[in-house]
């Protein structure tokens, strides 16, 4: 799904499965708002970067919510499999009480100066997410705020 444009994009319930884009396997958000909640990401590759979701860091502000989603072996040619945030999201975006496991590289990049929201997510590691995090689970970059963390289902 690629959402451009001054619209706001709800998607709740969704499965994006085995899905192949340059970028973005599942979502490309260029301009908008996109809302996601209870969906699941397995399966999507990207030739470039966020095998899952994809935020452009070009063109105007976006803004991405994700809540109570799943994200399972995600890949990229590049290094970003699961989410890459490109540093035009909003101070509303936030990816929170989420599952992300088995991705491949890194399973949320965030390419932003503000801090970005990924509070009380599932990393599936013991001590949180691997990358700037202490713990062994998909990997995280960037200015990318994840304590609290679960570290079982919730």
């Amino acid at each position: 799904i690629m959402v451009d444009g001054d619209v706001t994009v709800s998607l709740q319930q969704c499965h994006f499965r085995e899905n192949h884009a340059d970028y973005g396997g599942g979502i490309k958000l260029h301009q908008g708002t996109a809302h996601v909640e209870g969906c699941t990401f397995s399966n999507n590759h990207a030739r470039h970067e966020g095998g899952a979701v994809y935020v452009s860091p070009t063109g105007p502000l976006k803004s991405l919510q994700i809540r109570d989603s799943c994200f399972f072996y995600i890949t990229s040619d590049t290094c970003t499999g699961g989410i890459y945030l490109g540093n035009k999201v909003d101070a509303y975006s936030y990816v929170t009480h989420s599952h992300l496991a088995g991705n491949q590289g890194v399973g949320l990049d965030y390419a932003g100066r503000v801090h970005f929201d990924a509070r009380e997510n599932a990393w599936h590691g013991i001590g949180g997410p691997g990358g700037i995090g202490e713990g062994d689970g998909d990997l995280v970059y960037g200015k990318v705020d994840y304590i609290p963390h679960r570290d079982s289902e919730f």
